[in-house]
């Protein structure tokens, strides 16, 4: 489970530089879902990453890994396999443990989060069964609400402002606002 390009069995969905710092997001089937976090730079050619389990009960996938506040809070995106359902889980120590987010996406996936500069307003966009799901925050990702979408298709990238968001995906793209 290397991301040293030496050995390893998950695949790497999503790579970010948050303060500093590289996360990655993967997992694998009849795998864990995790977050891969680096060390210090230990040589010229390879970094050393720790990983985290973001569920340690359940197999599944980070698809995404995003920040409100320059680090000091993370959030991971992704699908649990039991049950087959899509989550949001947080993490206050730079991934070390994570917080389930209850949200309800059955049959479904978190593809992407974004937070818009202000650290409190934030979106993420999934699919459920193929059709588009939105949710959103107002408060830095403390409670998430499903906003209304047309998309009968699934969303897969999010952009985040102040005052609006953009969700993107398959053939796709609208705008809309946090209320």
């Amino acid at each position: 489970d290397n991301l040293d390009g030496k050995s390893g069995s998950h695949f790497v969905f999503r790579m970010v530089s948050i303060a500093g710092k590289f996360y990655a997001g993967g997992g694998a089937i009849n795998k864990r879902p995790l977050v891969f976090n680096s060390s210090e730079l230990a040589s010229a050619e390879w970094w050393h990453f720790t990983k985290h389990e973001v569920y340690s009960d359940d197999d599944g996938e980070v698809r995404t890994l995003a920040s409100p506040d320059n680090g000091l809070t993370l959030f991971a995106g992704g699908r649990l396999n039991d049950g087959d359902r899509g989550f949001i889980a947080t993490s206050s120590d730079k991934g070390g443990t994570w917080k389930d987010i209850a949200i309800t996406l059955p049959g479904g996936r978190i593809n992407d989060i974004c937070f818009a500069p202000d650290g409190m307003h934030g979106v993420a966009c999934s699919d459920r069964q193929a059709n588009g799901v939105v949710f959103v925050t107002a408060d830095g990702g403390k409670t998430w609400s499903e906003k209304a979408t047309e998309a009968n298709k699934s969303l897969e990238r999010c952009v985040a402002t102040n005052d609006y968001f953009l969700v993107a995906g398959s053939s796709h793209l609208a705008k809309g606002t946090y209320q």
